[in-house]
């Protein structure tokens, strides 16, 4: 079943419809790092939807990335936003990131917006630092709403939340097959050599450039996105003497052409257990390797590899199989099949439907109520 990204349309009259205020990161809008492009295009004639997009001060926004832009540190950025969702008049406010959490939510309450809903990017660690548990207080005093990617997140640390499961998507007709040489040319990496790329924080960059000492001279790696090198990682680059085989990238406005242009997919260590990048890496037929906490089920059987660590010889092996896999086809069929935007767009149609409807009568989405966090 083809699970791309389409707009389901109806005849419903605008003063009828509810209306959606999304926010993002200026980085999540660039680099494609969560679903909130996809979920305010994909809402279609259901709903009146607005893209706001906060960045930081040193940031010049690409026009036309989102309708409405703030600098996130403004010392008014909230009453910014109030003022913006006064004039809106949003159902929903739906946030993505914690960092932009307190300071929308704040405005949205002053505003009087009826109802928040998150999307829950990490879904519970070992051991939840203090931003996490701050977050999470932040969450349930808000009484939001919270989208989280797997229903098997630890209740305990959400008890008197509410809780909806959907399980993210990528659009696979932005994300697909195409030239990697052109590819190569418009993003600026050499032809010849087979490439590793990594969009994963740099906090965990340090193995993967062990590995690449190990690796053949033939293979390079492109970070890209967050995969920033620190001072200290990039002396230690030209200390290993790999200036020439380590490519620094940066932000792209074009992720997809990135995901063209590499051979193979690394992931370190991350916040999310269905990282938005491993999907869209597949979805262009790439080859996946993947650490904790990437779950088993968001990598294709044929094509992908689940590293238990980051230890070195580990990940120079399996990066040298995935490289040489022949499975690209599969990879695609697999995202296609499993992990197409279409179900997400429509599970967030339905749960905002159910939202505001909730709300008109006074009521609260509160279903299966159990000992703990509430399942919607």
């Amino acid at each position: 079943m083809n699970q791309s990204l389409r707009v389901r349309t109806r005849a419903v009259p605008d003063s009828a419809k509810p209306v959606i205020a999304t926010v993002a990161s200026w980085q999540d809008a660039r680099l494609d790092l969560t679903a909130a492009a996809d979920i305010h295009k994909g809402l279609g004639a259901d709903f009146t939807s607005h893209l706001i997009q906060l960045h930081e001060p040193d940031v010049t926004p690409t026009p036309g990335q989102a309708a409405y832009q703030f600098v996130r540190t403004a010392s008014d950025v909230q009453d910014q936003l109030e003022a913006l969702f006064r004039s809106l008049r949003p159902d929903i406010v739906h946030t993505h990131r914690a960092q932009d959490f307190e300071i929308v939510a704040a405005a949205a309450r002053r505003a009087g917006v009826p109802d928040l809903v998150h999307c829950l990017e990490a879904t519970g660690r070992m051991s939840p630092s203090a931003d996490d548990r701050r977050h999470q207080l932040h969450l349930r005093e808000a009484a939001a709403l919270i989208v989280v990617p797997t229903s098997d997140v630890p209740t305990d640390a959400w008890t008197g939340a509410r809780l909806c499961t959907i399980a993210p998507g990528i659009d696979h007709g932005r994300f697909h097959p195409g030239d990697a040489g052109r590819a190569r040319r418009k993003v600026g990496l050499p032809s010849g050599p087979r490439i590793v790329g990594c969009g994963s924080p740099a906090q965990n960059l340090d193995p993967l450039i062990q590995a690449m000492f190990h690796l053949p001279p033939d293979i390079h790696l492109a970070l890209f996105g967050p995969a920033v090198p620190t001072p200290d990682q990039r002396q230690r680059i030209r200390r290993l003497g790999l200036d020439e085989r380590i490519h620094v990238l940066g932000p792209w406005a074009e992720p997809h052409l990135i995901y063209r242009a590499i051979d193979v997919y690394f992931h370190g260590p991350g916040r999310s257990p269905f990282p938005r990048q491993v999907l869209a890496a597949q979805a262009v037929g790439k080859p996946v390797v993947a650490t904790w906490p990437t779950r088993e089920e968001v990598l294709c059987p044929t094509g992908a590899h689940l590293l238990p660590t980051l230890f070195v010889p580990s990940m120079t092996s399996t990066i040298q199989r995935a490289i040489m896999s022949c499975h690209h086809d599969s990879i695609r069929q697999f995202v296609e099949r499993r992990w197409g935007a279409g179900p997400m767009i429509d599970a967030y149609r339905d749960l905002f439907l159910a939202v505001t409807a909730a709300s008109a009568g006074n009521g609260r989405i509160l279903a299966n109520g159990t000992e703990g966090a509430t399942r919607v």
